[in-house]
């Protein structure tokens, strides 16, 4: 991570909004813990929820009502819930925590500033990376520090790919659409 792409704000609370954030955290881990038993029992008692790719369980997930606004909320959480089988509550109310504080820096909000990439660039690494360290943090305690450093730098990694690709494709998309509107025009 480097300093200089983020900040920290430093946040004092009353103690009401003490204990409204602890109402918050306390809401959302009963969530993800609904959502970690719903998708064992989904594994245990349903053959065809069982048989799905980890991503069209993701996707399943997505549209139960229940769950629908958890996994618009905390799609990496909800990832790793559903296709994992993996939640902490500690990494959980930590990243709650990092994610309320975290900011871009003044110099990198100037450069990512109407770049939807380098913006998605920014959530994979401080975002959402972020509670992926936190997670095996809590869950592999005999692990040192490098390690789970190097973890998290390939996390960031293989996000930024998916970013990458997505949005090669997307722009060779908008070429094409860009090519065909040039061609009904004349």
């Amino acid at each position: 991570m480097d300093d200089e792409e983020y900040i920290l704000l430093n946040l004092t609370y009353s103690e009401e909004e003490k204990e409204q954030i602890s109402k918050f955290n306390k809401e959302h881990c009963d969530k993800a813990y609904d959502l970690l038993k719903y998708n064992r029992d989904k594994l245990l008692n349903d053959k065809e929820y069982e048989q799905l790719s980890v991503e069209k369980r993701i996707a399943f997930v997505q549209k139960v009502e229940e769950f629908r606004e958890f996994c618009k909320l905390y799609p990496i959480v909800s990832k790793y819930i559903i296709a994992f089988g993996l939640f902490s509550k500690k990494a959980f109310i930590k990243y709650l925590n990092w994610k309320s504080q975290i900011r871009p820096s003044d110099k990198l909000r100037a450069k990512i500033v109407g770049n939807q990439r380098e913006q998605e660039k920014f959530k994979n690494k401080y975002i959402y990376a972020i509670y992926i360290k936190f997670l095996y943090q809590s869950k592999v305690t005999h692990v040192s520090l490098s390690e789970i450093n190097t973890m998290y730098i390939k996390t960031v990694e293989d996000l930024n790919k998916d970013i990458d690709d997505f949005f090669d494709l997307y722009e060779k998309e908008v070429e094409i659409q860009k090519k065909n509107e040039k061609f009904d025009s004349t």
